[in-house]
């Protein structure tokens, strides 16, 4: 026998040792409240074993923590995230690219969304990544993208996001799933960044993440940089500034020891080089503006 709930409280399971069936009768009002059974239309029924596998396909088992704050069991302090894996760039890897995959791809990995978590005492950490429903309020069903999460550990002093993979504390299994699951225990005091990832780069969906643990961790989303382009520190107006600053170089000797009248002809085609390198400087770089 198998005691289930319908979870909005209304209908029930009508078979064999259902609520007004009459397997009841065998057994006695004792033994009915030492087994907590009442009948009600609260949702609440028993089923045989048997039925319970002829009719159920799925089956999902939910983990609860107890994140209350005033509570005399154990307690886990609970934050949760939401994000997406995004490919605004043109390519992989351009600023706005936030779905770099698994560490089989490590070029594009630290693109991903990154937490920073802080452990200032010895315990446990438990990850649940959720990813949004593909076709959520329609009947279509596509098949879920698959993801996972990584763990590393980094520099007591780290506050920004890391550029290079490391070697992970912890790595959920990759699955085509609703979500994946991460427990570490006895994580020792220190730093460390969560990766959230789908497994292949470009993959684009939303995703929630739960992060419970039994100390404070402090996570928190890191941000990547974005620094103002400088006028002046472009590839091609760098070039242009030397050119500019050769062909001054150049000049000066000219008028100084040689006289401009009296150039040397190596000295006209050096000259007549930089101004065309100049030239070609110059158009390139009104274009890129």
């Amino acid at each position: 026998m198998i005691r289930l709930q319908n979870p909005w409280g209304e209908k029930e399971w009508n078979g064999p040792w259902s609520d007004d069936s009459k397997e009841w009768e065998q057994v006695t009002e004792s033994q009915k409240n030492s087994l907590g059974i009442t009948v009600d239309e609260d949702g609440e029924f028993w089923m045989p074993w048997y039925s319970f596998v002829q009719y159920f396909t799925d089956i999902s088992v939910c983990q609860l923590f107890n994140t209350k704050i005033f509570s005399t069991s154990r307690r886990y302090h609970e934050e949760v995230f939401y994000g997406e894996w995004t490919t605004n760039g043109v390519k992989s890897g351009a600023p706005d690219d936030f779905a770099g995959g698994c560490l089989n791809f490590s070029a594009t990995f630290c693109n991903n969304p990154q937490f920073l978590l802080t452990v200032s005492q010895p315990g446990e950490i438990m990850f649940a990544l959720t990813q949004r429903e593909p076709n959520e309020g329609t009947k279509r069903r596509d098949p879920y993208v698959t993801i996972g999460i990584h763990v590393m550990k980094v520099e007591n002093n780290r506050l920004h996001r890391i550029h290079q993979a490391m070697a992970p504390i912890g790595t959920s299994d990759y699955a085509s799933a609703r979500s994946v699951f991460l427990h570490l225990r006895d994580v020792p005091v220190g730093r460390y960044i969560a990766v959230p990832t789908t497994y292949a780069p470009r993959e684009q969906t939303t995703f929630m993440l739960r992060i419970y643990s039994d100390h404070k961790v402090e996570p928190r989303l890191l941000t990547k940089l974005k620094f103002p382009r400088v006028r002046g520190t472009s590839p091609h107006e760098m070039a242009h500034q030397r050119n500019m600053e050769r062909a001054k170089q150049i000049k000066q000797i000219e008028l100084q020891e040689r006289g401009e009248s009296n150039a040397s002809e190596g000295y006209r085609r050096e000259w007549t080089e930089l101004l065309e390198e100049q030239i070609v400087a110059t158009q390139l770089l009104l274009c890129l503006r």
